[in-house]
């Protein structure tokens, strides 16, 4: 996940989409190890690979535990999703959208969601103060 090299990092997160989908709690575990690079990779200009990030942080928010799933949201990984909404890509958006909902439900709570989007997203959307 950390090589600069497209092809690579393509193969990484689409193995760990697939670790996901098809892995163990303890797998999936070892998956949230990588979030931090996700998150890196997400700023990358590369439409193919911010989509295999998306992927992958929606398939994590899918099958994670309520508690790996906090453990996102304390890396940093809302971010990239408040960019994804903003995206032109309909795929992005859905992943986005599907993940924040998996991350309400694992935290129990919208307000406080609603508060982390707003706080974490007024420089993607040009109506919010």
């Amino acid at each position: 996940v950390s090589s600069q090299n497209k092809t690579v990092q393509m193969v990484a997160t689409r193995a760990i989409c697939n670790t996901v989908v098809f892995g163990n709690k303890e797998q999936i575990r070892a998956v949230t190890d990588v979030i931090p690079q996700l998150v890196q990779m997400s700023t990358r200009k590369e439409t193919a690979i911010q989509k295999d990030v998306a992927h992958a942080l929606c398939r994590i928010s899918e099958r994670g535990s309520s508690e790996q799933i906090n453990a996102l949201v304390c890396q940093g990984f809302v971010r990239p999703l408040c960019d994804f909404l903003a995206h032109s890509e309909p795929t992005m958006v859905d992943y986005a959208l599907r993940t924040l909902k998996q991350v309400s439900f694992a935290r129990r709570c919208l307000l406080p969601l609603f508060h982390l989007l707003v706080c974490t997203c007024t420089h993607s959307f040009s109506f919010l103060p």
